[in-house]
């Protein structure tokens, strides 16, 4: 028995004369990928451009372990200027792939709910990738030796700084949550050993960020987010393709029209299916 909702053929994925000319499929499909790749490679070249510049102890936002005479060089400035410029990047990445999400109420609750709260740390992520940009972008161009007195000193600067830092926590803090939620409560998934990974690795980064910035605690968060950033672009590779195959494409719906069979496998799944009649 089939039933129709809607009128014939409008089911159907959009005929090509009315599909977009340009297809965005190709991106949307690897956004998390390329999200969480190109985090991982910007912060890596943060560590990279802070140590060949004779770097101390371990890689900080706020370059208190370089030299003086780094800090003014232009090279050194342009190239954290550019690299914080991709993180901002792969976290505009990861919010093209939370909007195309598919997570209507055909999936589990809690995936559902991993994909808001999901929502919430691209959000933040984003805005504190955008602010550590615009702060590395104004240090490339106005850093002066009594300027970065004043920031130390407890400027307007490092309340800037500051906030920036803890919105990103926050953001860690959510990212461990959401990746946990989306994995385990997926269909199929990349397996729950990522979940556990993911969702320590990011809950503990964010910690650590914390800590840092309210106890002055001298914490390698860095290194710790550089590890997380890792764990969660292995991740998507196997994860975003098997949400990719089971979601509808951009011009698809999912709209099931076979009413005799959703209504079979729900009767399976009632309880009171189970109960004898005899």
């Amino acid at each position: 028995m089939w039933l129709s909702t809607r009128k014939d053929h409008l089911d159907d994925g959009a005929p090509p004369n009315r599909a977009p000319c340009v297809s965005f499929g190709g991106f949307f499909n690897s956004s998390l990928r390329m999200g969480f790749g190109l985090q991982f490679l910007a912060l890596l070249s943060l560590n990279f451009v802070y140590y060949s510049f004779n770097g101390k102890g371990v890689f900080s936002y706020d370059l208190s372990g370089l030299p003086e005479e780094t800090r003014l060089d232009p090279n050194f400035r342009f190239y954290t200027t550019m690299a914080s410029m991709f993180y901002m990047l792969g976290s505009l990445s990861l919010v093209c792939f939370q909007v195309l999400l598919a997570d209507d109420t055909c999936w589990a609750r809690g995936y559902r709910s991993g994909s808001k709260i999901l929502r919430l740390a691209t959000f933040l992520d984003t805005v504190s990738s955008t602010l550590q940009f615009i702060f590395y972008l104004y240090v490339s161009k106005f850093y002066s030796k009594r300027w970065y007195a004043h920031l130390n000193e407890g400027g307007s600067e490092l309340v800037f700084m500051v906030f920036t830092r803890n919105i990103h926590a926050c953001a860690c803090l959510l990212y461990g949550v959401a990746c946990y939620l989306l994995e385990v409560y997926h269909d199929e998934g990349a397996g729950d050993l990522h979940a556990y990974l993911n969702g320590v690795l990011f809950v503990a980064t964010g910690v650590m960020e914390f800590a840092v910035l309210l106890f002055n605690v001298n914490g390698a968060y860095t290194p710790l987010l550089l590890v997380s950033l890792a764990a969660a672009a292995l991740w998507a590779f196997y994860f975003e393709p098997e949400v990719t195959f089971v979601s509808p494409t951009l011009e698809e719906t999912e709209l099931t029209n076979d009413v005799e069979q959703q209504v079979e496998k729900f009767t399976r799944l009632t309880p009171t299916s189970q109960i004898p009649y005899y």
